[in-house]
């Protein structure tokens, strides 16, 4: 698929197109995007859990209403997730503590956005570099009910075309080093081996 050597597919909270994609043959791998609530306020943010199990989304999707009890919940299960297009709101309640406490919870982000131009990607490297450990550290005690999963603000970053009709499959994508399969790109992201790829 337009030079891919390993595809996915992450539809919003279900993964019946990832199922029958890997019906089709090797080279594949299972992915959801997550529509997470802000239990306080309802903001939804979108994350992306990489190499899931049919069990993991059903307990994904009974999680999904309290973002903070779904990033333990990925993190307690060796699932890598990342914050997608991070500056981009969902439902129109997005606000800078929202970030901060993703800030916390993420510890890879969606930099380069198939659908997004390029100013959302120059905004948030603008972001990331400005992170440090005490930086971090000040959210953490600014949002006590966020996990702290990223204590010294380094990100992995990826990239994703967030193709919703066919017309921009593999636009913007994620690059990495190691094995070709859900596995490979769960170390790699764990590692922050990953880059973005593609256009905006």
């Amino acid at each position: 698929l337009r030079g891919m050597n390993l595809v996915t597919l992450s539809d919003h909270d279900t993964i019946d197109g990832a199922l029958e994609l890997c019906a089709q043959g090797p080279d594949t791998f299972i992915s959801e995007e997550i529509s997470a609530r802000f239990p306080e306020d309802g903001c939804i943010v979108h994350t992306i859990a990489v190499d899931i199990t049919e069990g993991q989304h059903r307990e994904i999707q009974a999680l999904r209403g309290n973002v903070y009890e779904l990033v333990s919940y990925l993190h307690h299960q060796s699932v890598e997730f990342f914050l997608c297009h991070p500056l981009s709101e969902v439902n129109r309640r997005l606000q800078t503590s929202h970030l901060e406490r993703c800030l916390l919870m993420f510890r890879s982000l969606e930099i380069r956005n198939g659908t997004r131009d390029a100013v959302h990607e120059e905004c948030l490297r603008q972001i990331v570099a400005g992170l440090s450990p005490a930086v971090i550290a000040c959210y953490a005690e600014r949002h006590p009910q966020a996990p702290v999963l990223n204590p010294y603000g380094r990100y992995g970053l990826v990239g994703g075309s967030d193709d919703h009709a066919g017309l921009s499959l593999a636009r913007a994508f994620t690059t990495f080093a190691g094995e070709r399969s859900g596995q490979g790109v769960t170390a790699a992201l764990r590692a922050r081996r990953t880059a973005p790829g593609g256009l905006h």
